[in-house]
């Protein structure tokens, strides 16, 4: 029993399920990892492609096993005319306006572009978009209700 007195025992209870708002900020948060990503290998010359576990069925053997299949990732920043960058957050279908009437943040560089996405990341994790996270979430909820 003496091994046993050198622990510290506590009383405790594992969380198991996250709430809304959180899950919500989790899924932001990695698609803005994703967009990072896209925008890393783009500033690095290459080409980004997610992967996602499927299960598939071979045509041969009639086996299901598991294997890795590219994801389309859609960028959400693009360069306009006057070689400015410009960046939306997306939530679902929904673009979410982060201020009242504008939908897009107007960035210098692609740098930028990164540096920004980070920081987005940070802001939804502190809570600061969980407002317009919401707004977006009652829209898509009310096109599914009869």
């Amino acid at each position: 029993m003496s091994s046993l007195a050198k622990l510290k025992f506590v009383s405790s209870k594992q969380r198991r399920s996250l709430s809304p708002v959180q899950q919500r900020q989790v899924k932001l948060c990695t698609k803005l990892d994703a967009q990072l990503a896209q925008a890393r290998a783009m500033a690095a010359g290459t080409v980004y492609t997610a992967t996602v576990l499927r299960w598939q069925v071979d045509a041969h053997t009639g086996e299901k096993r598991r294997s890795e299949c590219p994801k389309r990732v859609t960028p959400w920043f693009w360069q306009n005319e006057g070689a400015k960058w410009h960046l939306t957050v997306r939530y679902g279908s929904r673009v979410l306006e982060i201020t009242r009437g504008r939908n897009a943040i107007e960035l210098a560089d692609l740098n930028e572009v990164m540096g920004t996405i980070s920081l987005l990341k940070a802001a939804v994790m502190a809570g600061e978009l969980d407002e317009a996270i919401n707004t977006a979430v009652t829209t898509i909820k009310s096109r599914f209700k009869g």
